[in-house]
């Protein structure tokens, strides 16, 4: 029995010495007989533990308090199961919930992984580092993953945003900003992956944005048993111009103040890149029976 009261585990990452948790290479035959000793604790038991991620290269600061783990009845001969919890900083309840079941001569794992509906404020300075400058919204996440022997493992997830609101055209001057506000979306994914070769691919990637739809898929290819590069693609064919022009606001002082859009679009983004998130996106746009309402334009309005 391993148990542990308010641990604290940091974790900090330098761009330049990538941190490994496994390697890929396999001992060759001629390298002889390898001795493995493998011990087990019966039960495991985190209680008020603290995580925190340091990422020096991005000035990323993560923490995640309230730290809740437990896994009882752990055998080499029968499946046993594990469930963990957590808290973003400043929460109150647990924001990040996870629950398992592993079953060692097999190979086999599946994990539950939920994030509920949460308030975007309790992660806001994570994001400014991203460069997702939110100014409200929730979200919520459910994600599986499945694996067996030395087959692909699986996954599977759905995510939602909702009412969110964000400046998408920062500017000089605070009244010149052009943002979004009350912003919705759901999205689903199914996927596999390699760990040995480092590949995979997206089979199905469908979602809605406000009231319009999206699918697409897409792949991961591997080098040397590490994913090297990613390319997605996503499809809307009938993304409401109405709808989506309804939900932005301009500044006081911008050149666009009054300017809304109307009819269909039809939209094609292909993402190609590396899988480190230098990601390069091709966009194509066609528009059906559009409509441009601009004041400064007087009488003539564009159709």
């Amino acid at each position: 029995r391993l148990e542990c009261k308010n641990p604290r585990l940091h974790f900090q990452s330098d761009r330049g010495r990538p941190v490994r948790i496994y390697g890929t290479a396999r001992p060759s035959p001629a390298a002889g007989p390898a001795f493995e000793l493998l011990m087990l604790p019966g039960s495991v038991l985190v209680h008020g533990g603290t995580v925190s991620f340091f990422d020096r290269t991005e000035k990323i600061d993560v923490q995640l308090a309230n730290v809740q783990v437990e896994a009882g009845n752990i055998s080499f001969i029968m499946p046993f199961d594990m469930t963990a919890s957590a808290s973003f900083e400043k929460s109150a309840t647990p924001d990040i919930q996870i629950k398992g079941t592993c079953f060692i001569p097999g190979k086999k794992f599946s994990a539950e992984l939920v994030v509920p509906e949460f308030d975007f404020v309790l992660i806001r300075e994570y994001l400014n580092a991203f460069g997702i400058p939110l100014s409200k919204g929730a979200g919520s996440l459910n994600l599986t993953v499945k694996g067996s022997g030395d087959k692909p493992v699986q996954l599977s997830g759905k995510a939602a945003l909702k009412d969110v609101a964000a400046v998408i055209v920062p500017a000089g001057r605070a009244d010149d900003e052009i943002g979004i506000d009350g912003l919705g979306a759901h999205i689903e994914i199914q996927a596999d992956y390699d760990v040995d070769t480092g590949s995979g691919s997206i089979k199905k990637i469908q979602g809605t944005l406000l009231s319009s739809s999206f699918e697409g898929g897409g792949s991961i290819k591997g080098v040397r048993g590490n994913p090297d590069s990613v390319s997605v693609r996503l499809d809307a064919n009938r993304l409401s111009l109405d709808e989506l022009s309804g939900k932005l606001y301009y500044g006081a002082a911008s050149p666009f103040k009054g300017l809304r859009l109307g009819g269909l679009m039809g939209l094609r983004v292909d993402l190609e890149g590396k899988a480190d998130g230098s990601l390069f996106p091709t966009i194509t746009a066609n528009l059906y029976g559009d409509r441009i309402i601009y004041p400064p334009l007087g009488a003539f309005q564009p159709e």
